[in-house]
């Protein structure tokens, strides 16, 4: 009878070792997918935090281009450029003229001085 009151005392022992070895398992494997989780919600954070930064990012690149078209549309335009080319032409023509009358005005000036100033007038 010793005997089996030491085989069962073995046995409980084994079972008790095999029981503490299947909780520590147990135990790892929990912390383990416990920290897979924590680190499962930190990559959806910061997935979550990328997509809203590529969001912000996407809005201001589309402001800039909506600028950036809105500045275009108010470039000129080859045509746009002849004709103030035009333009100045014709003005340049128009102070050609000026310049003459202003010679001639001033030449007649001066005759007219000229002839004060013999005749004494």
């Amino acid at each position: 009878m010793n005997d089996l009151g030491t085989n069962i005392k073995i046995f409980d022992f084994a079972w008790q070792i095999f029981g503490a070895i299947c909780v520590t398992i147990y135990h790892f494997i929990s912390v383990r997918n416990k920290a897979t989780k924590n680190e499962f919600d930190g990559l959806k954070t910061s997935l979550a935090n990328e997509s809203k930064a590529r969001e912000r990012d996407d809005l201001r690149n589309k402001e800039r281009i909506r600028d950036l078209e809105n500045k275009i549309e108010h470039l000129a335009t080859r045509d746009d450029l002849q004709e103030i080319e035009l333009k100045i032409a014709t003005i340049n023509q128009q102070l050609v003229g000026v310049v003459s009358g202003l010679e001639a005005l001033s030449k007649t000036t001066g005759e007219i001085q000229t002839y004060l100033l013999d005749n004494k007038l």
